[in-house]
């Protein structure tokens, strides 16, 4: 067998690559083999967690993300629900789940995107867990809310087929519907 030293330098500087590239991202992503065990942890999510994890011991990689969970991790922020939709990806029963959350911080709330989609090379791993902060969003849709819901005249919002997905108090005294 030949030994090329120019192949492993190639296959670090690709590792090395991957690993700046997936560190760079904004979102919060850990990767599950199919017994939820943690495979791999990016940057952001180990940075948020030693910013809000106060001193307990954080997530690691050969942790079982399930029994972390189930342990207490997520507390009241839908964990339980979290652990349902980890394990329906996980057995093949959903093509993904979602959930958004609030997380308490001494600072203020925070709004969170949990998603849960089955990772596209089943060999290597079956899971990705991703967590978006979407703080910012929330709060873009609150005062809209409130600046429709501050509006004189009556306001309608309704979606592309039609259905009414939003109406302001001004709607429904106008019409005496709820």
């Amino acid at each position: 067998m030949l030994h090329d030293p120019d192949a492993a330098t190639r296959l670090n500087q690709s590792e090395r690559f991957t690993r700046a590239v997936l560190d760079a991202l904004s979102k919060q992503f850990c990767v599950l083999d199919a017994a939820a065990t943690i495979l791999e942890v990016n940057k952001p999510w180990l940075d948020f967690e030693h910013q809000y994890n106060g001193g307990r011991p954080g997530l690691e990689i050969g942790q079982n993300y399930l029994e972390l969970l189930e342990a207490g991790l997520a507390n009241d922020w839908g964990g339980k629900a979290f652990a349902e939709g980890i394990r329906a990806v996980l057995s093949g029963a959903s093509a993904g789940f979602a959930l958004e959350y609030a997380f308490p911080t001494p600072s203020g709330q925070l709004w969170f995107a949990g998603k849960v989609v089955p990772f596209p090379d089943r060999e290597l791993a079956s899971a990705i867990v991703i967590h978006e902060n979407i703080s910012a969003h929330k709060q873009l849709e609150d005062r809209f809310r409130q600046a429709v819901e501050s509006a004189p005249n009556a306001i309608v919002m309704v979606n592309e087929s039609g259905t009414i997905v939003m109406v302001n108090a001004q709607t429904e005294q106008s019409f005496g519907y709820a």
